[in-house]
Formats: structure tokens, sequence, C-alpha cells
């Protein structure tokens, strides 16, 4: 792409760089390498003045809180930037409606000239721009297929009786030999096995609770080498009903706890425990299924 820049001198060039896990599939060309050659080809083709090279690695175009797009903007606002330089659309972002606010409000507010390269999308050309929101909803498009297909993906191994999510549940750990299997914590499982006994022998939740404050046992492993704090031992009957109504400790697996809404919606619908989806007998058990609730 060439243009035709009168005074480029007049212009502070932020080059804005973003790489995501779902952009690598895309191949080499969109790497932080490849794009950061592209745009400093571009600017020392047209002699343009760089300010600063804004690079986020690892983060989804439908986060606009990443921390080098925020400093750029932060940048803009205090008037060191005035031309904003991109590979292509997708780079500044997937959402086409944060992404539209940005390229047809935010930045004409500011006197931000704004391009995309390999787009062929410049803000001083009407022409170019009026195609812009749509090239904007097709990667949305493209994102939203993508998470769809994590979904499914993480979906179908949880399914599997496969351990999908973040931290395993206390008295259990993830097997070094198999991520997705979870095995016992030889440290914390025996706090869950006194959970249960306590339980058997009538002990209500909150009095479990507070005699586990009592004796300092803590409600996560300890690292090592790491002196507890006081919210290390901060047990309540909730987290010990919790506990007893989780079905990991019998050896299953639960699929999901909660439905989300909508692909980019951050709330959630909780499954009532009656239509939990339960795959029994996939690791080793901390208590026999006669004693889960």
């Amino acid at each position: 792409m060439y243009l035709e820049i009168s005074n480029p001198m007049d212009y502070h060039v932020a080059l804005y760089i973003r790489l995501s896990k779902e952009d690598e599939n895309e191949g080499p060309s969109e790497s932080v390498t490849n794009q950061k050659s592209l745009l400093n080809e571009f600017v020392q083709q047209h002699r343009l003045s760089v300010y600063d090279t804004y690079v986020d690695d690892g983060w989804s175009g439908t986060n606009f809180d990443r921390p080098d797009f925020q400093r750029m903007i932060g940048d803009i606002e205090a008037k060191k930037v005035n031309m904003v330089i991109t590979k292509d659309l997708s780079r500044l972002g997937r959402n086409y409606i944060e992404a539209g606010s940005y390229i047809e409000i935010f930045f004409p507010k500011h006197n931000v000239r704004y391009i995309a390269i390999t787009d062929g999308v410049d803000s001083l050309t009407r022409q170019e721009m009026d195609i812009t929101p749509f090239k904007n909803i097709l990667n949305d498009m493209y994102s939203r297929d993508i998470s769809k297909k994590v979904l499914a993906g993480r979906m179908t191994r949880s399914r599997q009786g496969k351990f999908c999510g973040g931290q395993p549940p206390l008295g259990l750990m993830r097997d070094p030999e198999d991520k997705g299997h979870l095995i016992r914590d030889p440290e914390t499982a025996p706090v869950i096995r006194k959970i249960y006994d306590m339980a058997l022998d009538g002990w209500g939740c909150m009095r479990i609770a507070k005699q586990f404050m009592d004796d300092k046992v803590p409600i996560t492993r300890v690292k090592s080498n790491t002196e507890c704090d006081v919210n290390y031992y901060s047990w309540g009957s909730a987290r010990i009903s919790h506990i007893l109504r989780n079905p990991f400790y019998k050896g299953a697996h639960l699929v999901c706890r909660t439905h989300q809404k909508g692909i980019r919606s951050n709330t959630y619908d909780i499954i009532p425990r009656e239509d939990w989806e339960i795959i029994e007998d996939c690791h080793e058990a901390i208590i026999s299924p006669e004693e889960w609730e």
C-alpha cells in the first residue's frame, strides 16, 4: 500500500501490533516479528517518524483492555500521537462495535489518522472507509467462530471425563503424565477425607469450618517456603457444603456448573444440581460414592 502523505514530519506515529493464540493458526505472517517488519517498511517508505511501537502479544482481539493498547490510547489523549498504523483491521480489534467506535469516533475526535496497511484503509480516504465497517464485521464473525470451536472442543473433552478447568478442586491435582486427568493430592486429600468423616459423625458445616479455622488448616495447597497468612484459614460453612456436594471427590467428573448466556457474555446461568451432567469413574476417588450427598 502506497499513500501520498504530504508533510510526513507532521505525524507522530504509533505502530500497533497484536497477536493472540487464535491468530497463530493463520501462520507466521501474523507473528509479532513479521508485523513489525511490515510496519517499519511502511514508515520508511513514507518517511514517517515513529513515536513508539506498541505490542500486545497473547491478547484476544475482542478484549480492548490490552496493556499496550491502553498505553497507546493514553499517548493519543496526551497528544503525543496523531497517526496509528496496524498491519490490518483485525490487529486493532475483532469486536466490530468497539473497533468501529475507535475508528469512527475516538480517532477523528483526537485528530488521529488511522491506516491499516493490508486492508487498504486510510481514514483520510472516505471511499476506502466506507467498506471498513463490513471488514470489521467479518473480523468479528471470525472471532465468534473461533470462540464457538474452542468452547465445543472444551465441552467434548469434558464429556470424555477430561478436566478442562483451571485450578483442580482441593484434594486433587493434575496428573503430570496427563493434564486432563486428576489424581489425589497427597498434601490436601487428607483434609477432604477428614471433612467427610466429621460430616458422617454428625458435625454440621459451620462447626467443621470453625474447627478447621481453630486448627489453622489451610484452605488451599501451601506453596513451599510460604508462610500462611490469615486468609489461608478462612473456612466457612458454604465452602464446607460445596466440598460435601462436589462429585469430583467420589471419582466422578462434573461437565459444568454454569451455562454461559452468550459467546461474548460474561454472565452465566447456574445449572441446578438435579441437572448436573456427571461422568462416573474418571479418576481415583477420595470418598466412596455412598458417602457423597
